[in-house]
């Protein structure tokens, strides 16, 4: 029986390494890290990162594996070089590959016409047991409602609807000094990537979501809508993200100090609601109006029935000649993000697989994860999605309406025959 097992596994780690092979031969994972600056030191960048991509596969933590196990092949200085090299940008490898993963796969199994969107978001990044990791802080977790040690890790993801790809991340530490655990490393070099992040880390949520828009746009992602939650939406942002050429569907809060301007008067969103006409019946969709921010931007607000109480949520759109029924739909797909986070800490080991604590060995390790994330989506596409067949797929397609057209005029003939023998006056 141990034999047995044995076979299998080692079965099953050849077909998931001959996999992952073809997925980093296919996207040219290699000269993507060249490009980004993410060279050998000894052992070549593939390598090694091909070793760390690997272990969650495989089911091996990397201490025993690469760090103790004197057969891995390379020293415990050469992974932590690796991971600690604060020159490496790893923000454009992982832009890079999503834009490969999206222009040689992702586009040709959707139509130009379907609409696609870049999602904002954050998620708690707990280092609870830490307490020497560069920047570490306090962070207030809103769903458990206590303040914990670690980060924000803010995330921009582009989706079809279907498949979610990450584009860009910041791990966001307080930008209070009483709150953070540890200061910056001053031996960094602050031209460097690793010193540019590290800025960015004590920055404002909603100034960086901005900006990392405003970066993704820049270097040609296209997408047709950009959705995030009630975090992000305050009118300040909306205006900023608008002004950029891309629409917007949120998630609004009732906040007391938020008003729009409607029927000559600045209301509140829940004065809002009392002033519209609400539609009959049981209607999934309450009611829908149009009103204008500070700025004078004309914006779309609808209000949708709650499932679960008794109450309304509203979500806004920048694009006012949208259909209600449209911006439900499509603030609908902002649920991949969550399926995101969801994986990445449960399966995909995010901030469990190491224990460093340098910054910029946070920042490569969640690139790995988030390169994991986007082979899974890729797997998971071409098992799923008949397109992928290529152009058998197509050949089918064609059979299938030739058959159909047929039998439908077959049955349409056979229909008239019966008619016409029905009728006295006429012969065979």
């Amino acid at each position: 029986m141990q034999c047995n097992t044995k076979f299998f596994d080692s079965q099953a780690e050849k077909t998931i390494g001959s996999r992952i092979d073809h997925f980093f031969h296919s996207y040219c994972v290699g000269s993507l890290l060249n490009q980004a600056g993410i060279r050998k030191l000894g052992f070549g960048a593939l390598f090694l990162f091909k070793r760390l991509f690997h272990l969650i596969f495989m089911g091996k933590s990397m201490y025993m594996s690469l760090i103790r196990n004197r057969e891995a092949g390379c020293e415990k200085s050469t992974i932590y070089r690796f991971l600690n090299t604060p020159t490496f940008n790893w923000r454009n490898f992982l832009f890079r590959l999503t834009q490969n993963v999206i222009k040689q796969f992702f586009t040709s199994l959707t139509s130009e016409d379907r609409g696609k969107v870049l999602i904002i978001d954050d998620s708690p990044y707990e280092r609870d047991r830490s307490k020497k990791v560069e920047l570490l802080s306090w962070m207030f977790d809103h769903n458990r409602r206590i303040m914990k040690r670690g980060f924000r890790m803010l995330t921009l993801g582009w989706s079809d609807g279907i498949s979610l790809l990450p584009v860009d991340f910041v791990l966001l530490a307080s930008a209070k000094k009483e709150k953070q655990l540890r200061e910056v490393n001053p031996a960094i070099y602050k031209r460097s990537c690793g010193g540019h992040r590290r800025r960015e880390a004590v920055q404002k949520a909603t100034e960086m979501a901005v900006v990392m828009i405003k970066r993704a746009l820049s270097r040609g992602l296209r997408a047709d809508y950009v959705l995030f939650d009630s975090w992000f939406s305050f009118p300040s942002v909306i205006d900023q993200i608008a002004d950029l050429g891309i629409h917007i569907i949120c998630h609004l809060k009732p906040m007391p100090r938020i008003t729009y301007f409607y029927n000559g008067e600045w209301l509140t969103l829940k004065q809002l609601y009392r002033k519209v006409r609400k539609r009959r019946g049981k209607a999934r969709i309450l009611a829908s109006v149009e009103v204008s921010l500070k700025s004078g931007r004309e914006v779309k607000i609808v209000f949708v029935r709650h499932r679960q109480t008794k109450g309304w949520i509203a979500l806004l759109s920048t694009q006012c000649n949208l259909p209600d029924d449209e911006v439900v739909r499509i603030y609908g797909k902002r649920w991949n993000i969550e399926v995101f986070f969801k994986i990445c800490k449960s399966f995909l080991a995010l901030a469990r697989e190491i224990q460093m604590r340098s910054y910029d060995a946070l920042i490569a390790h969640t690139t790995i994860v988030m390169v994991r994330y986007i082979f899974l989506s890729v797997e998971h596409r071409q098992q799923n999605n008949d397109r992928t067949i290529g152009l058998l797929f197509h050949t089918c397609c064609e059979e299938i309406a030739d058959l159909n057209y047929l039998e439908a005029m077959k049955r349409i003939l056979s229909v008239l025959a019966d008619k016409l023998r029905n009728i006295s006056c006429l012969t065979e």
